[in-house]
């Protein structure tokens, strides 16, 4: 499988938009979000990406079960300040896919709709990232970590030769790293990257 291939075999993460409904923008106001614009938004495809993208869909799956969700009406929490490591990745996925901004976003349409002060950084919280439902008050907590992952030993062998753009390294740092990719994406149970607290 090819280092773009596997993007098709994530779940979509579909949404109920309100917003875009009343505008017209979506057919029935339904956003599918997929893997590979989550990672055309973010620049690339990594393990952070793609623990990010997997703890929204779990969240999204335990706060609404078998129901759409509705995008805009989820407030997002992250743990470390907007600057540390990387929370602004781990914001960027979820506000993408949730809707969610922080206050330079969206300020509502007729009193309704808005979408700013809906993503808090530096938060109170147990593990990196919360999820709350505005409309039920219910909340989930998850923790993501990457430390249960496989090390590949080609990927600090290749790097310095991918990084200088060396057409064997490049090949076989990607190869490396979108396994390691692969494995979070589906086979992040294995490993415990998302669990919810």
């Amino acid at each position: 499988m090819s280092k773009k291939e596997y993007f098709n075999e994530v779940p979509k993460i579909s949404l109920y938009d309100p917003l875009s409904h009343v505008l017209g923008s979506f057919e029935d106001g339904i956003i599918d979000f997929y893997y590979e614009e989550v990672a055309k938004v973010t620049g690339h495809s990594c393990p952070t990406v793609a623990s990010s993208y997997v703890a929204v869909m779990l969240a999204l799956k335990h706060l609404y079960k078998d129901a759409l969700p509705t995008r805009g009406d989820i407030k997002v929490f992250i743990k470390k300040a907007k600057s540390e490591d990387t929370a602004g990745v781990l914001a960027l996925v979820a506000s993408t896919i949730t809707g969610a901004l922080d206050e330079g976003g969206f300020k509502g349409l007729g009193g309704r709709f808005a979408r700013n002060n809906r993503l808090v950084f530096g938060a109170d919280i147990l593990g990196n990232i919360e999820f709350l439902r505005i409309d039920t008050n219910e909340k989930v907590t998850l923790q993501i970590s990457l430390n249960n992952l496989p090390n590949d030993p080609n990927l600090s062998i290749y790097f310095p030769k991918a990084i200088n753009f060396e057409k064997e390294g490049l090949e076989l740092f990607w190869e490396a790293w979108h396994s390691r990719v692969k494995q979070v994406l589906f086979e992040y149970e294995r490993y415990k990257i998302v669990t919810i607290l």
